[in-house]
Parts: structure tokens; C-alpha cells; sequence
């Protein structure tokens, strides 16, 4: 029954929106739909085990748990799908697939413009790891292809905004290590006593100020990363 409570929990989560999706998402497969049954026992009975008690009279205990778990994936990849619009990282990355299976198929100016498109939209989000694997692909077919009317000033220009955009991912990924570092500490320690964790905090608080004042790519994340080490 416990996989049980997790649906009943994850559908009280869904919008009108989403359980009117999911309905469309059931009805367009075909074969046996016992999860279908199931979804619509813990819809309507008040508690879980009302629902695995009424699936159970009509398809026996044997199915229940497959059924749940069929049933729990289901929800999870139509809610993906439903909601991929809205997150960018979604955006990014079928713009990169778009590119990629253009390019295999040797339209490379129109995989050169997909690939500016997702730059363009990985930058204003910072979405630091995306736009790196972005600037790699580009140099890649840009030396597949030949460098065509680029110059080399023009070609090293790429390679120093790839590295630049190395350091930055560095240094996220080092303000994020110090911030679960500190968040750690605060939770297990509770209250710092002994000089050995003064000691230990104060080394810790120095190292996030001096990766502040040597940071020369104060981006969003790592802003709000500081700030929020600095507040806690």
C-alpha cells in the first residue's frame, strides 16, 4: 500500500490541466489498461487502501503492484511531457538534438543556426553546463567541416569563450560544494563549541570570500549562491 500513498500523493499535485492530459495520454494506448482502473479507484475512493482493496476485487492482489508501478510511470513521463514547455533546460536541449540530427544528416547551415539558437537561449538563462556542451559542438563541426570563411583569430575567439565558460561551471560547482558544506555543518554541529570547529567554520567562511574576490564571473547563480552562504 505504500506505493499506493505515493500515487495518491502525486496526484493531489496535479492541476485540472494535467489529470485531463493524462486521461487523453491513457485513452491514445492501446492493450490492457488496468493502471487506468487504478488511477480512477484512487481518484474517487477517499483513501488509498479503498482503491487497492476495490483493484483487487476485480484484477486480484498479483496485479496491483505492477499495476502501481506501470501506473507511477506513466504519470511521471506524461507530466514531463505536458509541463516540457515550460522549463528551458527542455527548450535547450531539443534545440541541441535538432542541431545534432541536422548536422548527421549534412544540413550543416541549418544545424549552425539551430546551435545559435540555443546558444543564444542557454546564455540569457545561464544555463552554464548546456552553453558549454553548445560552444563544444560548434567547435567540432567547425573542424569537420573545414573553417570555411572563419579565421583564426575568429576560431581561437570560440575556443577562449568555450574555457571561459569552463572556469565559470568551476566555479558554480565550488560555490555550490562550500554552500552544502556549510548547510552540513550547520545541521550536524547545531552549535559550534570546540576551537577545532571554530577553526574548521572560519576556514570555511574564509574560502568562500576569497573565491568571491577572485571570481571574475559573477553570474546569477553564483550571486544567489554567496548570498545565500553569506545569509545562513
Amino acid at each position: 500500500m505504500e506505493k499506493l500513498a505515493q500515487l495518491l500523493l502525486l496526484m493531489d499535485t496535479m492541476t485540472k490541466a494535467e489529470k485531463r492530459y493524462f486521461r487523453l495520454w491513457g485513452n491514445l494506448q492501446k492493450g490492457k489498461k488496468e493502471y487506468l482502473y487504478l488511477y480512477n479507484q484512487l481518484e474517487n475512493c477517499e483513501t488509498a487502501e479503498d482503491a487497492g482493496k476495490a483493484f483487487c476485487r476485480k484484477y486480484g492482489k498479483k496485479s496491483i503492484e505492477a499495476s502501481a508501478r506501470y501506473l507511477y510511470n506513466q504519470l511521471i513521463d506524461c507530466l514531463v511531457y505536458f509541463n516540457k514547455d515550460s522549463q528551458v533546460q527542455n527548450s535547450i536541449f531539443q534545440l541541441i538534438m535538432q542541431a545534432s540530427l541536422l548536422y548527421e544528416r549534412r544540413f550543416v547551415e541549418e544545424a549552425f543556426r539551430t546551435l545559435s539558437k540555443a546558444k543564444q537561449l542557454a546564455t540569457n538563462f545561464e544555463q552554464d553546463i548546456l552553453l558549454m556542451l553548445i560552444r563544444r559542438m560548434e567547435i567540432i563541426y567547425i573542424t569537420e567541416t573545414g573553417v570555411g570563411e572563419l579565421t583564426e583569430k575568429e576560431l581561437a575567439s570560440k575556443h577562449t569563450k568555450l574555457n571561459e565558460c569552463l572556469k565559470y561551471t568551476r566555479s558554480t560547482n565550488l560555490h555550490i560544494s562550500l554552500y552544502a558544506t556549510l548547510k552540513f555543518r550547520l545541521h550536524y554541529l547545531h552549535e559550534i563549541r570546540s576551537g577545532k570547529q571554530k577553526e574548521l567554520m572560519n576556514d570555511l567562511v574564509l574560502s568562500e570570500l576569497g573565491l568571491v574576490s577572485n571570481n571574475y564571473y559573477q553570474g546569477f547563480e553564483s550571486m544567489k549562491l554567496h548570498l545565500l552562504f553569506q545569509a545562513s
